[in-house]
């Protein structure tokens, strides 16, 4: 059967990965939280796509490339899918209806695999019948949200979840800062007002109420992207409203120790709330700090720095007196966004030569992870390597029950 691999663009999407004979180890669901649907300063998406046009060549040096071919999600063992609308800064409402217009012709034109869903029940729905359920979520909410029916606007267009601030200090609040130029390039306004206003990076008056309005419309509120300030002061909003807050793509400022990153105490308080928080696949944003101590036989920028990070969170968590059961975490990919993704560990691109790798060798190994596709074999080697499978398999539910409880409370608004 020939294919026409409709262009799914992300920048940030949740992907969560299910059980099957090429994974076996993993339960129903695995949080990748975040992708974005690709704007023209990425990739203009095609609706038909020739599967001749589809590269043979990627690798995971594939910023701001094509990424999301519709054959390559089918193969990643990815289950859920929630797609991010981009805030493009210019056309703010109209952009984002175009986005959201696009994972429905998307949905419709592949309806045989995968179903659109509007609510908690529907994905698992969705799942039981082996489909992909796709979820509407947007990131950066700036110009979108202005008053509470703005919120509720895009909680009837099915948006699950809003990351009310994204690259930059605007009207909600400041923005987390990337290390080096990168972060002047994105967020000047942010880098100066830490030099000369360090205090006046948290959430404005307009920011705290569009929190609120957000949650009160029965939509998850995303932390992602907020500076340290910021995310401190949404976390007290989220406990006075008695929801949980998500942080779906994060790192972690006890292994970077750069303004980009979330302190343990803030991390803390999103598992204390019933939270969840979301590792990222990126290659920079995963390694620590120089001078931290690293395992022996290290590889940076590979599965061993996603290995790294994980077992730093989990080890914290249990550490400060988070209960088992109460751990779950998610992952996040950011395809086709400015990032790239994890290295190849073995090879000619790699720390080790092709024969030091064991067994069966995948081809994410010698090339990293260069689309969706890489993550079937990727979480499989991550489960060789006899990590707690656990809390990344339970992940996909709990984001679910997380959602479901924003419905709750909107409902009772």
């Amino acid at each position: 059967m020939a294919y026409s691999p409709n262009c799914l663009a992300f920048l940030f999407v949740l992907f969560c990965v299910k059980a099957n004979a090429q994974i076996p180890i993993l339960s129903d669901m695995q949080t990748h939280m975040e992708a974005h649907l690709a704007w023209k300063i990425f990739y203009n998406p095609a609706p038909d796509v020739d599967t001749t046009e589809i590269p043979h060549d990627l690798t995971y040096k594939h910023a701001r490339k094509q990424t999301n071919y519709e054959p390559f999600l089918r193969a990643s063992g990815v289950n859920v899918i929630y797609t991010a609308a981009y805030a493009n800064l210019w056309r703010g409402k109209k952009s984002i209806i175009k986005q959201l217009n696009y994972i429905e012709r998307f949905q419709k034109k592949y309806s045989e695999y995968y179903a659109l869903c509007k609510n908690p029940d529907e994905v698992r729905e969705a799942i039981k019948n082996n489909k992909i359920a796709l979820v509407q979520s947007i990131e950066g909410a700036h110009k979108l949200i202005k008053k509470p029916e703005d919120a509720q606007f895009w909680a009837d267009k099915g948006v699950a979840l809003i990351t009310p601030i994204h690259l930059g200090d605007k009207e909600f609040g400041g923005s987390n800062i990337m290390p080096g130029f990168n972060g002047f390039l994105v967020n000047a306004r942010g880098v100066i007002k830490r030099m000369f206003f360090p205090n006046k990076r948290g959430l404005t008056k307009k920011g705290k109420e569009v929190i609120k309005w957000i949650a009160q419309a029965g939509i998850m509120v995303d932390l992602s992207h907020m500076s340290q300030k910021s995310a401190h002061e949404a976390l007290g909003i989220l406990d006075q409203l008695n929801v949980p807050p998500v942080v779906t793509h994060g790192h972690m400022l006890s292994l970077k120790h750069t303004d980009a990153e979330l302190p343990d105490s803030s991390i803390l308080k999103i598992y204390k709330r019933g939270g969840i928080y979301g590792i990222v696949l990126n290659s920079q944003a995963l390694e620590p700090y120089k001078g931290y101590q690293l395992p022996e036989n290290y590889c940076p920028g590979t599965i061993d720095a996603f290995i790294l990070n994980y077992q730093y969170l989990t080890a914290m968590l249990k550490k400060n007196g988070i209960s088992d059961d109460a751990i779950a975490i998610g992952w996040a990919g950011d395809f086709n966004g400015m990032v790239n993704h994890l290295k190849p560990k073995y090879g000619e691109c790699g720390c080790f030569p092709d024969s030091s790798y064991h067994g069966q060798y995948p081809t994410y190994a010698t090339n990293g992870i260069t689309s969706p596709k890489s993550l079937n074999e990727f979480f499989k080697s991550v489960a060789e390597t006899n990590v707690e499978m656990n809390y990344f398999n339970r992940s996909g539910e709990r984001l679910l029950e997380i959602w479901n409880k924003y419905i709750i409370f909107g409902k009772s608004k």
